[in-house]
C-alpha cells in the first residue's frame, strides 16, 4: 500500500517530455527518458546504441523499457504503463494538492553526475552545470556538511586525495527527506549550496536524476480498434535515477535504476504494483526467448543457439545472457522482519522480491499486446 501524504489531484495539460540522458561510464552505453523510459524512445533521433554492451563494440541487447505501476484507489484501477508511446508521466512534482506544474517543460531535464566531477570540484573548486544546479529542492539526493551525530568531521565516501582510501570518519547525513517535508514553493528553486558543503548524494561512478510525475495529463490506452479509452492518474510523483560504476567485469557490465514514490492523491494506492516493461533485442531480434529463475527472482533473456545473427546486429558466437533483478523492491507488513528505507531500519517490514514474470507476442491475439487498464494490471 502506498499512504497519500496529502489531500487533492488534478490533471494537467503537459506535453510528452523530450529530455534524453546518456549512461556511459561502465561497459554500458544506454539512454534513458524524462517520460520514464530508457533505450529507445520518440525523441532519441539517431541511431543506436540504444543499449550498447560492450560498449563501442555496436551490439545492443535491450531495444527499450519502461517503468510500470499500478493500483486500485477508492475501489478505481489506476495505471501508469506507457510502451512504445502514450507515454504517462510527464517532468516536475506535485505540490501539496497534488497538482503538476502549469508548464511542466521547466523541469524537463536530466541532471548527470560524475564521482570524478566532485572529487575534482574538491581541488579546484570548478563545479560543472549539472553539480551547481543539482536540484535539491525538487528531491534530488544531498548530502549535509555534517555526520549523524551532528559534528563537523565527515566522510563524502569518496578518496579526495587519491591515496586509496576513503577520507576521514563519519558518515554524512542525507537532507533530503527534511528538505521535502517544506511546502514545495519554498524548495521549488533551491539547488545545491555547495560553497556550504553540500554534496550530491550520488550512487555508482556516474548518476542520472531526473523528477515525474504521472498528473501531467490524460492516461490514454488504444484499444484493436484504434479507440482511445482515457483513465484518471494515480497521483505520484517519481524520483527516478539511473547509475553505473566504471569497472570491468559484472558490475562494469550492469545498470541500475531507483525509483521513489510519492503518492500526493488524497487516497491510498492499494494493491498496488510495480515492474518494468522490457521489450529486449539481444543483438538480433528474431532470435531471442526469455525466461526467470524464481529461485533468483529474476527475469532473464537468452539466444536461441550459440549464434546470434550478425546480419541483425547479433553478437555471433557465444553471445551473452541479459537478465533483470529488483534489488529492493517494495515494501510489505512483516512482523519479525527489517527492512532498509532511506539509509533507516524499518521493524515491522520486509522487501520483496519479483512476485510475477509475464510475456506477451505482439499482435491481435488474446495473449497479445495489452489494451485496457486491466490488461495492462494483469501483465504485472
Amino acid at each position: 500500500m502506498i499512504v497519500p501524504l496529502c489531500t487533492a489531484q488534478t490533471t494537467g495539460t503537459c506535453e510528452t517530455p523530450t529530455a534524453v540522458g546518456e549512461l556511459d561510464v561502465g561497459n554500458v552505453q544506454t539512454s534513458v527518458f524524462a517520460y520514464g523510459g530508457a533505450g529507445w524512445g520518440p525523441t532519441f533521433n539517431r541511431d543506436p546504441p540504444f543499449f550498447e554492451v560492450p560498449k563501442g563494440e555496436g551490439a545492443n541487447a535491450v531495444f527499450t523499457s519502461v517503468f510500470w505501476i499500478g493500483g486500485m484507489v477508492d475501489g478505481d484501477l489506476r495505471i501508469s504503463a506507457a510502451r512504445y508511446g502514450r507515454f504517462q508521466f510527464w517532468t516536475g512534482p506535485l505540490d501539496e494538492s497534488g497538482a503538476p506544474p502549469t508548464d511542466c517543460a521547466t523541469f524537463d531535464r536530466i541532471w548527470k553526475i560524475n564521482k570524478s566531477e566532485i572529487v575534482a570540484f574538491e581541488v579546484t573548486g570548478i563545479a560543472s552545470t549539472d553539480l551547481r544546479e543539482w536540484p535539491t529542492g525538487l528531491g534530488a539526493p544531498t548530502l549535509s556538511p555534517t555526520n549523524r551525530d551532528g559534528s563537523s568531521t565527515a566522510s563524502d565516501g569518496i578518496d579526495n586525495d587519491l591515496d586509496g582510501l576513503i577520507d576521514e570518519a563519519g558518515e554524512l547525513r542525507s537532507i533530503t527527506d527534511d528538505i521535502l517535508t517544506l511546502p514545495l514553493t519554498t524548495r521549488i528553486n533551491r539547488v545545491i549550496n555547495l560553497d556550504a558543503g553540500e554534496r550530491p548524494d550520488i550512487l555508482g561512478d556516474q548518476m542520472l536524476w531526473w523528477i515525474m510525475n504521472d498528473a501531467g495529463n490524460e492516461h490514454l490506452f488504444w484499444d484493436l480498434a484504434d479507440t482511445f479509452l482515457s483513465y484518471d492518474p494515480i497521483g505520484l510523483e517519481v524520483h527516478a535515477s539511473a547509475f553505473a560504476f566504471g569497472r570491468t567485469g559484472d558490475l562494469g557490465n550492469t545498470v541500475f535504476y531507483r525509483y521513489r514514490l510519492i503518492n500526493r492523491s488524497s487516497s491510498s494506492l492499494d494493491e498496488a504494483f510495480v515492474g518494468m516493461y522490457v521489450d529486449p533485442d539481444l543483438g538480433s531480434f528474431d532470435d531471442d526467448y526469455v525466461g526467470s529463475d524464481t529461485t533468483l527472482g529474476i527475469g532473464i533473456v537468452y539466444n536461441a543457439d550459440n549464434d546470434d545473427d550478425a546480419r541483425y546486429g547479433g553478437y555471433g558466437l557465444n553471445p551473452p545472457a541479459l537478465a533483470y533483478d529488483f534489488l529492493q523492491g517494495p515494501i510489505v507488513a512483516s512482523p519479525t522482519d527489517s527492512a532498509l528505507v532511506s539509509g533507516q531500519w524499518l521493524n515491522g517490514f520486509r522487501r520483496i522480491k519479483m512476485t510475477s514474470f509475464q510475456y506477451y507476442n505482439g499482435g491481435g491475439c488474446a495473449s497479445c499486446d495489452p489494451q485496457t487498464n486491466v490488461d495492462h494490471y494483469r501483465y504485472m
